[in-house]
């Protein structure tokens, strides 16, 4: 009997920093219960911060023994709204937790921009009338935006990174049956393209 191989995600928020000293995407993370999926989840808690996101990011990388199936960053935003990042663009912009300031290129000579594989359109159509959700094509220059472009680059187009911005006023239960839906419609979709 041949035995089912599991899809691997990796799941990242953010933590503590400035006024949001309980950043939900972190909550929602450490919440969510992977036990309703038929899925491996890595999940990690990324500092806000320009050099330790990226260390922390590429470590988890490094110790996975096979490329993952998707990438899914949460990251904190003021609207009311979820959005769906299409891109991340190629500068960074603000002072982090350790009071370092960046304003400049992510990446020397990489693109302007890198562009999520996933068809953000579908899971838009698929779940819009049940969640408060949005397409969006800029997600600004701060840590979002930094780790987004980095983990863009790294998966050099081999599997993809989806950004995902939460209302940063969303309570744990209603964030993580959200991030649950989505995360379920891109497996959907995933084994739809097989």
């Amino acid at each position: 009997m041949k035995s089912l191989v599991l899809s691997l995600i990796i799941l990242t928020g953010f933590g503590p920093y400035s006024n949001y000293k309980n950043n939900i995407s972190s909550k929602i993370v450490q919440a969510l219960d992977i036990t309703e999926f038929n899925l491996k989840i890595k999940k990690q808690i990324l500092s806000v911060s320009w050099k330790s996101s990226v260390k922390q990011y590429k470590e988890i990388i490094k110790n996975l023994s096979s490329k993952p199936d998707n990438v899914i960053l949460l990251g904190i935003h003021s609207s009311k709204h979820y959005y769906l990042e299409n891109f991340a663009w190629n500068f960074a912009f603000g002072k982090d937790i350790d009071n370092q300031i960046k304003f400049g290129v992510i990446r020397y000579k990489m693109n302007l921009c890198l562009k999520t594989k996933l068809d953000l359109k579908k899971i838009y159509d698929a779940l819009k009338d049940r969640i408060n959700l949005k397409l969006s094509n800029f997600p600004g220059f701060y840590l979002c935006n930094y780790i987004h472009y980095w983990a863009l680059s790294l998966s050099y187009n081999l599997y993809p990174v989806l950004f995902i911005h939460i209302p940063h006023k969303e309570c744990v239960r209603r964030g993580t049956e959200t991030i649950s839906k989505i995360i379920n419609m891109i497996s959907l979709l995933d084994s739809q393209s097989v």
